[in-house]
């Protein structure tokens, strides 16, 4: 682990055996849950929020999931709303900006299906 960066830790659960690497950007305006046994590369971004594009602007807020044993790739950017399912792998410098199945390797921006992995 290294140094990283949360705003509103209170929103953030972790679990058993996750690693989170130095440089990672945890936006907890809602709820942020990391499964067991993940690994988040460095320099992930996670934001539970972002900026309506109507005036007057207003935060808009969805919690993000990350089920057991989800690698996240360095550079990857998380958004609100998103599930990123068990034994996945989210490729570097991703957008995920929707829901990632089981068992699958995701790459791109946005982010898309690229193989199913073997169990």
């Amino acid at each position: 682990m290294g140094p990283i960066y949360v705003v509103n830790p209170k929103n953030l659960v972790i679990g058993d055996n996750t690693i989170i690497n130095y440089g990672v950007f945890l936006n907890c305006l809602d709820m942020v849950y990391i499964g067991n046994n993940c690994q988040i590369s460095p320099f992930v971004q996670l934001h539970t929020s972002k900026l309506s594009v109507s005036i007057p602007r207003k935060h808009i807020k969805k919690s993000i999931i990350i089920k057991k044993n989800v690698w996240i790739s360095s550079g990857s950017i998380i958004s609100l709303g998103t599930i990123i399912n068990e034994n996945s792998i989210i490729g570097a410098n991703s957008v995920v900006i929707n829901n990632v199945n089981s068992d699958s390797f995701y790459a791109g921006n946005p982010a898309r299906l690229i193989k199913k992995l073997s169990s």
